[in-house]
């Protein structure tokens, strides 16, 4: 039996099309910043005095885990856009693979998901700040109080729960030993968040994470059970997944997922995340996913669907609907590239406007697990894309769908 690595999205919410990424050489100085290793650009920096080119927010998140990254015996790269930090025990052996894994997948992001020259304005009469919200860890988080439980009954009133500031919060993705690490990481999270209590108890019992808010990631390399396993390709998923919520915001569940497995798949030439999947995961598996398209579409019983296309739901496996995502995703990057970004802002924005309800005297309530249904999402992508956007798509899943690698 196989218990893959699994990707997690939250429920409120790239490889360089030309080539490969490779980050510089790692320094392997002595420590800086109080006996932790911090790099970037392959230089060693003082993590209290860091060079132009680093913002804020990299300052803000060093603050924040350099602590437990001293205790982890740990050392923090840096990518060279200074958007991530990649924290991995001192013993790594496989830092400069990491890195360069996640730079390319960032690349993929900045190639298709070009950012904004202007940040979404937050509406009149309303603060920028808000409640945030943990990415569900694959599994319905218990519902025993406290502020994350109220947001998930709709109960909180606060605007902005649910939305942030885009392309302003440094990532970090933590590469972990063991459960043990996953444990300690968890805590650090709930001193910061004593919101995320509840949440904890369940991302407890998975091999890794990731967070809209804060954009935390995890990556476990010994989680129990995990026969067939790749780290590198865990990696590029991870921060395929960051990144475009950083960027994009708020996504459906199988559109994130489906950009998170073409990045993988464009980098890795592989596919080894399966969300909600614990069993055995055959080598073919890992691939093949346009002749699985191909078989389905070629002779269909009935036209595709918005509802094929967003059938891939947290809480359990659906090997069709994957597929369905994926090939989604494919088609926009190799036939409507310039599409990609006004088409995620147009589903953030419908999002924001559907999952709130204006209860007056400039108070609203969210709900966080609203979702587009099939027919707002047949609707927006008729907008953005044309009225035979369903039609083009299912001639591209017969033809055959690719993730190509140099696109």
């Amino acid at each position: 039996m196989t218990r893959t690595l699994m990707g997690f999205v939250a429920w409120i919410l790239v490889a360089l099309g030309a080539g490969w990424s490779f980050a510089a050489p790692i320094c392997a100085a002595s420590s800086v910043g109080k006996d932790v290793v911090v790099t970037w650009k392959g230089s060693a920096v003082d993590p209290q005095a860091l060079p132009v080119g680093l913002d804020a927010s990299v300052d803000a998140a060093l603050s924040t885990w350099l602590p437990w990254v001293r205790e982890f015996g740990g050392r923090i790269d840096i990518d060279a856009s200074g958007r991530l930090l990649l924290v991995e025990h001192n013993n790594s052996s496989a830092v400069r693979k990491h890195l360069a894994g996640a730079e390319a997948a960032l690349a993929r992001l900045d190639r298709r998901v070009p950012r904004l020259s202007t940040a979404p304005k937050t509406p009149a009469g309303h603060g920028g700040k808000g409640d945030v919200l943990p990415e569900d860890p694959e599994g319905p988080t218990a519902r025993t109080g406290g502020s994350l439980d109220d947001l998930q009954r709709g109960s909180v009133t606060q605007w902005g729960a649910g939305a942030r500031p885009l392309d302003a919060e440094a990532m970090v993705l933590l590469v972990l030993r063991d459960e043990r690490d996953l444990e300690g990481v968890l805590d650090r999270l709930v001193q910061m968040h004593p919101e995320l209590a509840a949440w904890r108890e369940h991302a407890s019992s998975h091999p890794g994470f990731a967070l809209e808010a804060p954009l935390v990631g995890a990556v476990v390399l010994g989680a129990a059970g995990q026969e067939e396993f790749d780290p590198e390709n865990e990696v590029v998923h991870r921060v395929a997944e960051l990144s475009l919520l950083r960027r994009a915001g708020r996504q459906p569940y199988w559109l994130l997922q489906g950009w998170a497995w073409h990045v993988e798949l464009s980098v890795r030439r592989s596919l080894y995340c399966f969300p909600y999947r614990d069993g055995f995961v055959s080598v073919g598996e890992h691939g093949g996913w346009d002749k699985s398209l191909r078989s389905l579409w070629a002779k269909p019983s009935a036209p595709l669907g918005f509802k094929d296309l967003a059938a891939l739901q947290r809480g359990k496996w659906d090997d069709r609907a994957a597929k369905h995502a994926w090939g989604t995703v494919a088609y926009l990057d190799s036939e409507r590239p310039d599409q990609i970004r006004a088409l995620f802002d147009d589903l953030r924005e419908a999002w924001d406007r559907g999952s709130r309800r204006d209860l007056g005297g400039g108070r609203w309530e969210r709900d966080a697990n609203w979702e587009l249904s099939a027919e707002e999402l047949e609707r927006l992508f008729a907008a953005r894309l044309g009225p035979s956007f369903l039609e083009e798509l299912q001639a591209y899943f017969a033809k055959g769908a690719s993730s190509a690698k140099g696109r």
